[in-house]
């Protein structure tokens, strides 16, 4: 070989070791620190998690902020006066700040606070929220005990309690009241005991590329085959601004960025972790949290019951002579990790048809109405044919439990489908797909192929909500009203059935699609899982002119949804208006339809409430009219706050409509201050006067994480890559490093010792 040859040789061999080398630090330097972010999420020590712990001297490890809630339930009739007291315990040696983020029923109105520090109570006052956070801030940096309650949704709710002394409790006790509800004969409440994470969208930009499924798969084929997603294209995402919109944290406070669509990310988005003894990701959660709640019941219903049951959790039930109903949990406290339900039945001979609550307060008289649709009119009305859309979430927040109930719904529903019936699926998470590219006949083999569809979805991804229902009205909107194989008749009903968890941060966006885009179709909405958004999914429902069930047990789906399938093919009673004695202010203030075993409920405020009330509707048969009269003599607690509550409902609904945001804060203020309740812009502080924290001794803030809702076993999109991802990745690099390393020694050698033999081939 001569020197030319040699050093040519020598020259590329230097260059092929040099990139090889820096290849190798580049994939050493990644698989170092996709090992360490490895053995800290095997280690249980994943940073979203947003514990703080502290070992004790046996080596376990301890939360230095433990949470521990009482729940006490006064039932009368229709009313519920709810107390919630929040313990907050401080195992550490330092001072610290709680924040949580927790549910209550979006329908409470929760009118008063007091924190509790050992024998003394301070009594919260209601305030402008912007004047409550300054005097909260004032009194945590002057070393005060103080709290601080304030409402980022109608069921969303913020505790912040300052100044924690180590080693000692403080804790905060909310009382509300609620309207108990009543469906298909059932009274019950929900109490919330843990929520969803929210999906918190990252970018206006709300389009979305479609896949469409409309090969013309035989049923076979179906069977065998998953639908066609793999195209699927996702909406705009800023990766550094949460991925796919789920949240994300540091350990102490929880740092989900604010978003378009969602300015209030970040006080809505909560550190969530496994309960101790769960599982996640197929592997045992070390440093999972032992939120617990205990619950008392006394129920008098105002009749004769039946049954008292609780859906998801076991009860023992007391019923001392002349007294109400005495309600425990059996084991005497649960994991905050799922809602508790309770629900009666009055006996057949004491069912009651119509009810009037009255409260007297301030000179003013409140009433509560509460009516049924007349019995035995839903055999002789007629289902009319039907254009119907089911929406189904198969985001990542219904990973688990929670898409086995969805598809077992749908699958459900589209059995029950009449052949008259058109019909189309979409599917969302992070993108949507259709089961057709527009809504089909229910032949028998369409139905059969739509069940084989649904059976193959998966949950995975983000929760894109708007365009996916957007494509639902659009659909409806684009079927031709003159009669076609998609439409036969221009009475059709059109319906979209909404099958989902509801877990979003963009419930107002959602709402104002609906409203906008509704036209004369009805939504219905199917909330799934143990710890559903209940305001979404009703209020969804609300502004869809249909009717909301709840299913968080795979066991309830098929009497649930036949529920819910008849009032989907009946309305009762249509064209209600009620007449009042005296001029009053009621809410809410259109009247909805009525559906079979769904009641009348309005709220009403009046001066001298006293005569009859005169109710007339249109069922299908022939007009029908129903008279209550008030009895002046009645006077129950809490009716006042149930309308106050309406009243605000209703002037927060009335900004989706177009109403001047300024003007609606005004007028919730107003009412707010006058009931003493919270809203959106108005919170209840409580300080205690006397200095605690030393001046010297910092103060720090921890998040109190909630548990994550029963049934999700599965972690959701994470925003970082996994750290088994990037295990991967660094071996696959090393491996490449060393194969290029290779391949530029083999190139170098062939070039330099046959170059010209070599000229073709390639290496």
């Amino acid at each position: 070989m001569n020197t030319h040859r040699k050093l040519h040789l020598m020259n590329k061999l230097k260059k092929a070791r040099a990139e090889g080398i820096a290849w190798f630090f580049y994939a050493l330097l990644v698989f170092s620190f996709s090992l360490y972010t490895t053995q800290k999420a095997n280690a249980g020590e994943e940073p979203a998690s947003g514990q703080l712990t502290l070992v004790d001297a046996t080596g376990n490890s301890l939360d230095a902020l433990h949470l521990s809630t009482h729940v006490d339930m006064q039932i009368n009739g229709l009313i519920a006066k709810v107390t919630v007291e929040q313990a907050f315990t401080n195992n550490s040696d330092e001072w610290r700040e709680g924040v949580y983020v927790f549910p209550l029923d979006e329908q409470a109105a929760v009118n008063a606070m007091e924190m509790v520090i050992g024998d003394r109570r301070i009594k919260g006052e209601i305030k402008e929220k912007e004047v409550a956070e300054k005097i909260y801030q004032q009194a945590k940096a002057e070393g005060k005990k103080a709290s601080l309650v304030s409402q980022q949704r109608p069921n969303l709710f913020t505790q912040k309690v300052a100044n924690i002394p180590p080693r000692e409790t403080i804790s905060v006790s909310l009382t509300y009241t609620q309207r108990v509800e009543y469906h298909s004969g059932q009274f019950g409440l929900r109490f919330p005991l843990t929520l969803t994470q929210r999906y918190i969208p990252n970018s206006a930009n709300l389009e979305t590329n479609v896949v469409e499924n409309t090969k013309n798969w035989d049923d076979e084929r179906w069977e065998n085959s998953a639908p066609d997603t793999a195209e699927k294209t996702p909406t705009s995402i800023d990766l550094a601004a949460g991925g796919y919109g789920w949240q994300s944290f540091n350990p102490i406070i929880h740092t989900q960025k604010p978003t378009p669509q969602v300015p209030d990310a970040h006080l809505i988005s909560p550190p969530m972790v496994l309960a101790q003894g769960q599982y996640g990701d197929g592997q045992y959660e070390q440093t999972g949290k032992d939120n617990r709640a205990t619950i008392s019941i006394q129920l008098d219903a105002g009749f004769n019951v039946a049954n008292i049951e609780s859906l998801y959790h076991q009860i023992t039930i007391n019923k001392p002579p002349s007294s109400a109903y005495n309600v425990e949990l059996t084991n005497g406290s649960t994991l905050m990790d799922r809602d508790f339900v309770l629900q009666w039945r009055a006996t057949a001979s004491s069912a009651p048809q119509a009810a009037v609550f009255k409260e007297t307060l301030a000179g003013e008289d409140y009433l509560l109405l509460m009516l049924l649709p007349p019995q035995g009119q839903q055999q002789h009305t007629q289902s009319l044919s039907r254009d119907i859309v089911f929406v189904v979430d198969t985001s990542g927040s219904m990973q688990g439990t929670s898409i086995q109930q969805a598809k077992r719904s749908l699958q459900f529903a589209l059995r029950g489908l009449n052949p008259s019936d058109t019909f189309n699926i979409i599917e969302f998470d992070t993108s949507f797909s259709r089961f057709r590219s527009r809504p089909v006949s229910a032949t028998a083999s369409n139905v059969q192929a739509a069940v084989s569809w649904v059976n193959n979805l998966n949950a995975d991804n983000g929760t894109e909500m708007y365009a996916a229902l957007e494509e639902a009205f659009d659909q409806l909107a684009s079927i031709n009203p003159n009669g076609t194989e998609n439409s036969k008749s221009s009475n059709n009903l059109q319906q979209v059935v909404f099958i989902t968890d509801g877990a979003v941060g963009n419930e107002q966006a959602l709402l104002s699609l609906i409203h906008r885009r509704l036209n004369n179709a009805r939504l219905f909405t199917v909330a799934i899982g143990s710890a559903p958004n209940s305001y979404f999914m009703r209020k969804a429902a609300q502004f869809g002119k249909g009717a909301n069930v709840f299913i968080g047990d795979t066991a309830e789906v098929t009497h649930k949804m036949n529920a819910l399938l008849s009032k989907l093919k009946t309305t009762l009673v249509s064209d209600i208006n009620v007449q009042w004695p005296q001029q009053s202010e009621v809410y809410p203030q259109r009247i909805p339809d009525l559906y079979a075993g769904e009641p009348l409920l309005l709220a009403a405020k009046t001066s001298g409430a006293m005569g009859t009330i005169d109710i007339s509707g249109n069922t299908a048969l022939q007009p029908w009219q129903s008279q209550l009269t008030i009895n002046p003599y009645h006077n129950n607690s809490g009716v006042a706050q149930v309308w106050a509550k309406s009243k605000i409902d209703a002037l927060e609904d009335s900004k989706t409509e177009g109403a001047n945001p300024q003007d609606v804060r005004k007028q919730v203020v107003d009412v707010a201050l006058t009931h003493a309740l919270i809203t959106p812009y108005t919170s209840f502080v409580a300080v205690e006067e006397l200095v605690s924290r030393p001046a010297h001794q910092p103060v720090q803030t921890q998040a109190v994480a909630n548990l994550k809702p029963q049934g999700q076993t599965v972690s959701y999109p994470k925003t970082a890559t996994s750290a088994t991802f990037n295990l991967v990745l660094g071996i696959g690099l090393l491996l490449l490093a060393f194969a290029l390393q290779l391949r530029s020694i083999i190139r170098a050698l062939l070039h330099s010792f046959a170059p010209s033999e070599c000229s073709g081939v390639n290496v």
